[in-house]
């Protein structure tokens, strides 16, 4: 896990470094929360980080329709989001995705109305559980069953050496 981790870590931040790339610290965002110990929950955690995403784009473009360009009414609405993250059951990953992106994207646009933080956070996104969904699977993968594996047969030569002793 921690190799995996430090692996794909350091290929993001050269690439964000070497070619100057803004906002690519979203690509690392999703690879964080996204690279798991066990490959099992991996593909589930991955699906609902791109779901929240996109739903939170959509919540996003409607705020925007409604709201315009009004710095009240979306630092309001920046608000009011928040609260309502808050709210949410942590079990929900793709809802509480959903809101975080919304405000995120909100605030993005309230600081800088013309900037392509909007399409680079999904671009990066996107890389970013893509990348961490191959490695995953493809890099030093480990499932919960190889865990088991592993308990039992600790657990055996410890019962054997107990019986032994008796």
């Amino acid at each position: 896990f921690g190799v995996r981790m430090a692996i794909l870590f350091t290929f993001c931040v050269f690439v964000w470094q070497y070619y100057g790339l803004d906002n690519a610290q979203w690509m690392l965002y999703a690879i964080v929360a996204l690279v798991q110990p066990y490959t099992d929950s991996s593909w589930k955690k991955a699906t609902h980080r791109m779901t929240g995403t996109l739903m939170g784009v959509i919540l996003f473009v409607i705020v925007c329709l409604t709201m315009g360009s009004d710095p009240i009414a979306l630092g309001a609405t920046v608000l009011i989001l928040g609260y309502v993250y808050m709210l949410v059951d942590p079990k929900r990953y793709d809802v509480m995705m959903m809101f975080i992106t919304a405000m995120v994207l909100t605030g993005s646009v309230m600081a800088d109305p013309m900037d392509d933080a909007v399409t680079e956070r999904i671009a990066y996104t996107l890389l970013g559980v893509v990348l961490a969904t191959a490695s995953n699977y493809l890099l030093l993968p480990y499932r919960m069953r190889d865990e088991n594996i592993e308990l039992c047969m600790r657990y055996l030569k410890t019962a054997r050496k107990g019986l032994d002793d008796v």
